[in-house]
Parts: C-alpha cells; sequence; structure tokens
C-alpha cells in the first residue's frame, strides 16, 4: 500500500519552510509514461464537462502550465487537472483520505485558478481553487517510492472538507 512506502515529514504551522539543500532532497521524477497515458484523457474529459456546463474553451494546448484556459460570462477561468489513479473515489464520503494532496509545484501559476483531481476508475471528481490550497498549514513534504518514481515531492494536503466533490461523466 501507498501508506506503507511513503514517509511524511509535515512542517509545523506557522514555521518557515525547512532549510533543505539540493543534496538533502530529491525531487521525484517525472512519469512520462504515465503522462502520456492519462493526461490528454483528463484534459478532454474536463473540457467535455466545462462546455456542458456553458464555458468556452479558449486554449487547452499542451505548453506543461496551466492546463485550460475558459470563459464563462465574459471571465476568464483557469483549470489545471490531474488524473487520480489505483484509488477510486465518487464523493467526499468514499474518498479514503483525510486530506486531498495537490502537487505544490503547480503553486508556480501566477494566476488563481481551480485545481482538479479527475479518478480514473470513476466519474468522481474533487476540486479546490489555488489560493485555498497553497497555504502554510497543508504544507508538506513526502518521499515516495512507488511505480518508478523516486525522490521527495511537495504537497498541499487539504482537509477534504476543504474541497468540492462532483460528478465528471467518464
Amino acid at each position: 500500500m501507498l501508506i506503507n512506502q511513503m514517509q511524511t515529514i509535515v512542517r509545523g504551522v506557522n514555521m518557515p519552510p525547512p532549510i533543505v539543500t539540493f543534496l538533502e532532497m530529491k525531487v521525484s521524477t517525472f512519469n512520462q509514461d504515465d503522462y502520456t497515458k492519462y493526461d490528454k484523457a483528463a484534459k478532454e474529459r474536463l473540457c467535455s464537462f466545462l462546455q456542458a456546463k456553458g464555458y468556452k474553451i479558449i486554449d487547452k494546448e499542451e505548453n506543461y502550465g496551466i492546463d485550460i484556459t475558459c470563459e464563462l460570462n465574459g471571465k476568464t477561468h483557469y483549470f489545471e487537472v490531474e488524473c487520480k489513479v489505483e484509488y477510486p473515489f465518487t464523493c467526499q464520503n468514499d474518498f479514503k483520505f483525510e486530506s486531498v494532496s495537490f502537487l505544490g509545484r503547480k503553486s508556480k501559476y501566477p494566476v488563481s485558478f481551480y485545481y482538479v483531481i479527475l479518478c480514473a476508475e470513476t466519474s468522481g471528481a474533487v476540486l479546490c481553487k489555488s489560493e485555498h490550497i497553497f497555504k502554510d498549514e497543508y504544507y508538506e513534504k513526502k518521499e515516495a517510492n512507488r511505480n518508478g518514481t523516486k525522490g521527495f515531492d511537495i504537497f498541499y494536503c487539504v482537509p477534504k472538507e476543504n474541497c468540492k466533490f462532483f460528478q465528471v461523466p467518464l
């Protein structure tokens, strides 16, 4: 199980980020196979959902930046989407974790955005707005050793009660 394979180092609330040298922190490697397998399908799935809700898709081209730029009622919205595998969920009640883990590297984006995680096995989805995610009290550095991914990564673990769960058809 992932819980047994992951060691979590939690930073205390209101404490400065730990000083980590390059030698101490080997950031987890990018897994191109997983990206190729899930990214495009997840973007298309979310775009279809957004269009059905009245959004006009402006940009969804791959540039390793914000995944989807769209417009609704004259206002521009940004969405970052990822796909979660091996942990099926349909709603908050069957989401097996107490918090939702959002990748820290996504905090680099200079605009406010919606961060959406789609479940690969079900129509479940969870959303949180970036300004509610990237807070000191949610910061965690995790060491992963799973599916060829090894090293440390930064996550922001938001209590699931602070996220919106909904359905995005497969």
